[in-house]
């Protein structure tokens, strides 16, 4: 091949390099689809369950014997004074908080904490008659958050979030629950910009389940790590963040190698004399110490 035209071939290349690089680098903060403030207002009445108990159910009537269940106030809270203890020996202890100012329109963060030896929630849909959301916990004796986002359809008339405490009869189960809360959430403009965000509020956003999330958080909500806590909502690619949502591209491996590979070709082609003797250097030194090793 011609000086001139490996130069020129060089020349291309390298500019396809430096092209790669730049439009990786200005896409690799990527714009949310979606941010939502929450909303402060609960639309749970009494979701710390300090005030009257809920009416107590069962909701395993198909099982044969008498149920043996039971509701009370436990001081063992994580919020207020106390959280609702559900009990049952034999069949399915449950309760039921309904969702005020209902908006079938809207996307609702349902929030709580629960312990116990099997804790279970799900929403009921009013209008549409069916279970949204159905969530079994692993038992343990620690409180533990869930949160989730609850999407209605223009048929649902209503929401019902119900709580229980199941039993086959073998045993008896103990289930606590405490600040319950559902809020309505507010769609607000994407922005890349963290001052466009507030460090101590939390966000809700949607972006491409592929892509890398973080966030910049006042310095009280960080963990051991320096990290802002950061929770998948689902598998669609909500996330609920604590401070200005920071989201990037996953890692370009893909870019990284074809940029090695463009390298590599550019080298050859502006320094191939040099190339060729370190070539031949290299395999006459290999040919000697397999000579020496045999």
């Amino acid at each position: 091949m011609k000086k001139s035209l490996r130069y020129l071939l060089a020349t291309f290349l390298l500019a396809g390099i430096i092209f790669i690089i730049t439009i990786t680098y200005l896409n690799y903060k990527v714009m949310p689809t979606e941010v939502h403030k929450i909303n402060t207002q609960n639309d749970i009445e009494d979701g710390d369950f300090e005030k009257d108990l809920p009416i107590l159910y069962d909701c395993c009537t198909n099982l044969p014997g008498l149920a043996v269940i039971n509701i009370s106030k436990s001081s063992d809270s994580k919020n207020g004074d106390y959280s609702l203890n559900l009990i049952s020996s034999k069949h399915c202890s449950c309760v039921n908080k309904p969702i005020l100012n209902f908006d079938n329109t809207q996307l609702y963060l349902l929030s709580l904490y629960y312990k116990g030896d099997k804790a279970q929630v799900n929403i009921w849909a009013e209008g549409d008659q069916l279970i949204l959301l159905n969530q079994e916990f692993k038992s343990s004796s620690k409180w533990n958050i869930y949160s989730n986002l609850i999407k209605f359809s223009n048929k649902s008339t209503g929401g019902l979030i119900y709580f229980y405490a199941n039993s086959d009869g073998t045993k008896t189960v103990t289930n606590l629950y405490d600040d319950l809360q559902v809020r309505k959430l507010i769609s607000i403009k994407p922005s890349l910009n963290p001052d466009d965000y507030k460090q101590d509020q939390e966000y809700v956003i949607k972006t491409n389940p592929t892509n890398v999330i973080s966030s910049i958080c006042a310095k009280q909500y960080k963990d051991s790590e320096g990290k802002c806590p950061i929770e998948k909502l689902s598998d669609e690619g909500y996330y609920l963040v604590r401070g200005a949502p920071q989201v990037n591209l996953k890692f370009p491996w893909t870019e990284l190698i074809l940029i090695i590979i463009m390298m590599l070709i550019v080298i050859r082609l502006l320094f191939r004399k040099q190339v060729i003797k370190a070539e031949e250097t290299f395999e006459s030194e290999l040919k000697k110490g397999l000579k020496k090793f045999r």
